[in-house]
């Protein structure tokens, strides 16, 4: 995982010329109270580079840095659970202004405006209307970086789009370029709303049979897909059972070895008691042995000079 992360690293470090301004491509720099929230915490850090985070099959963590990636497969049928489509964009939803504030190293890292991002495609198509909105990038230290992510920001915001999908293989292409599994909101190219309303009415009914000739082909071989994914896991889930079993069997007859073993200690530990205290009689019996002999030593040596004294007396 290091040479992964140090991969993104190394094209966040990579030397770049923005606005007459040479620097690296992506920095970050910012602090946090300590009761902030991990989420925020981690949504500032990733605001810096555009990034997004997640966790492998296996449990690592994925970080990439914001850049195009050639796709490496192909969604189909098959992988798609559902998906919500909609030929057009509400007034309070549309944004076409990004007002950009970084936090300024000049400026004792206090917060200011970096600039101010147009998308003026879609604000003539509104007749001039702007509908702004935030950026703040409290992490991001460079208003030229502030810029180029409020400028990746504007290209990711959803538009409306011309004319309903009517084939569901269009649709399976529109979500393989986008990378979007799951539940789907399509809102690609940006004509006018006019063309949208012209073209709406039109392809109305074709649209919707398509869609719901999509959703049957999809849910058809979805479940298909899962009864067999459910085969496959119940054949897991029994290979497990067994396993369980198996090993169950081995610990209770680690834990009868176990019993045993520890019975062999208890009578080795009272057969070790008994001799200890054989021991300790025998030395008993020894002490009082060799205080007797002492003893009788001393009663053989005064009946020896008894009757050494009385030898000489008769003499």
């Amino acid at each position: 995982m290091l040479d992964l992360l140090t991969v993104e690293a190394n094209y966040c470090d990579t030397i770049v010329t923005r606005n007459g301004v040479t620097e690296a491509r992506y920095r970050c720099a910012g602090n946090y109270p300590v009761n902030t929230e991990p989420q925020a915490v981690r949504e500032a850090f990733l605001a810096t580079f555009d990034s997004w985070m997640s966790l492998d099959g296996r449990g690592r963590l994925i970080v990439k840095a914001g850049r195009y990636v050639e796709p490496t497969f192909i969604l189909t049928s098959e992988h798609i659970q559902g998906y919500s489509w909609r030929a057009f964009q509400t007034e309070e939803e549309a944004r076409n202004v990004l007002v950009v504030s970084i936090l300024d190293p000049e400026k004792d890292y206090t917060e200011v405006e970096a600039g101010t991002m147009f998308d003026k495609d879609d604000i003539d198509d509104r007749n001039g209307v702007e509908r702004p909105e935030a950026l703040q990038l409290p992490w991001c230290p460079s208003s030229t970086q502030g810029m180029e992510l409020a400028r990746r920001k504007m290209t990711s915001l959803p538009y409306e789009t011309a004319a309903p999908i009517t084939l569901w293989t269009g649709l399976i292409s529109l979500m393989g370029a986008l990378g979007l599994g799951g539940v789907l909101t399509a809102l690609a190219s940006r004509p006018s709303r006019r063309a949208v309303a012209a073209t709406a009415a039109k392809d109305e009914a074709t649209g919707e049979a398509a869609v719901i000739g999509a959703l049957a082909n999809a849910f058809t071989d979805t479940t298909a897909s899962l009864r067999k994914e459910i085969e496959r896991m119940q054949n897991t889930l029994n290979e497990f059972r067994e396993r369980v079993a198996e090993a169950e069997g081995e610990v209770r007859a680690v834990l009868a070895l176990e019993a045993i073993k520890d019975r062999l200690i208890a009578d080795q530990k009272v057969q070790l008691e008994i001799a200890h205290q054989d021991v300790i009689r025998l030395r008993s019996e020894r002490d009082a042995a060799m205080d007797k002999a002492v003893q009788q030593e001393g009663e053989i040596r005064q009946l020896k000079a008894v009757i050494e004294a009385h030898d000489r007396a008769r003499n």
